[in-house]
């Protein structure tokens, strides 16, 4: 067969097994124009992506009591979750949360942008589910392995430590709010070697831990999520009550920064550590 027909035929073969193939997905090629609109998917987006790949952060990003990476966030174009700023921007790639501004979401879509939910994780597996989608997302699982498994180390060398009794520790938020079964806050206290009093109540998720119950219960730990003092509130009424002011006086109080724990990510070894550190 003479090689100009050979050429042609190979190119005919090579046109056909294209079309077969069909065009190449947006999920095939790695996002260049990446904007995210939610706090946690901000933090993840600052471990795992090039800098130059990044379009846009949320604002929440910048507040240095609640995200983790608030320096590094201050030399990104900050967005304030709205449609139309995020369209200006033109991204191939936005990441949200399941609690998102639904608005914002909505109209994001009909306009035809890829937009990504992250889901909240119930426990540290989780995090390796939802880190590890994100790391795909962005072509860096490679990256996102090696943070996962320093993260696990991390964790490991606490549970090795944990011998004896587990000390009784109470979550407790604002309007005696608390978190029990199947939640990340419960699944941490446990690979803290702590046992969770919400859980000797059959809580579910997060749910209501009256004054009385507590006091009863008389708890080794009493862990707060925040580490400076509550503006007054109604919510907070609970807190600055006379009853919980003694059991604070009579029990091992911990503070954990709302930047360690708001999100969750690699850092989430920070938490685990620090309350091991402060168990009594």
């Amino acid at each position: 067969m003479p090689a100009w027909r050979q050429i042609r035929n190979l190119a005919a073969m090579a046109m056909v097994l294209a079309l077969a193939a069909g065009p190449a997905s947006a999920s095939d090629v790695r996002p260049s124009r990446v904007v995210s609109i939610n706090l946690c998917a901000d933090q993840l987006l600052l471990l795992l992506a090039e800098p130059e790949r990044i379009r846009s952060l949320s604002y929440y990003a910048l507040d240095p009591g609640e995200s983790y990476y608030a320096d590094r966030a201050r030399t990104f174009h900050i967005n304030h979750v709205t449609a139309d700023e995020v369209l200006a921007l033109e991204p191939d790639l936005v990441l949200a949360g399941v609690y998102t501004t639904r608005s914002t979401v909505g109209m994001l879509r009909r306009k035809g942008v890829r937009v990504v939910e992250l889901a909240e994780p119930r426990s540290i597996d989780d995090i390796r589910t939802q880190f590890l989608k994100v790391a795909e997302l962005l072509g860096v699982r490679e990256r996102g392995e090696a943070l996962l498994a320093e993260m696990m180390q991390r964790i490991k060398v606490v549970a090795s430590r944990n011998e004896g009794p587990k000390p009784l520790a109470a979550i407790y938020f604002a309007n005696g709010l608390t978190a029990g079964k199947g939640t990340l806050i419960n699944d941490v206290m446990r690979m803290a070697g702590i046992e969770n009093l919400a859980g000797r109540f059959g809580i579910e998720g997060f749910g209501n831990l009256s004054l009385e119950r507590l006091l009863i219960s008389q708890p080794d730990m009493i862990i707060l999520d925040h580490d400076t003092p509550e503006r007054p509130s109604l919510a907070g009424m609970a807190l600055r009550h006379p009853a919980f002011r003694y059991l604070q006086g009579q029990t091992k109080t911990v503070s954990v920064p709302r930047r360690i724990w708001t999100c969750w990510g690699p850092f989430t070894a920070e938490w685990v550590e620090h309350l091991a550190e402060a168990k009594p």
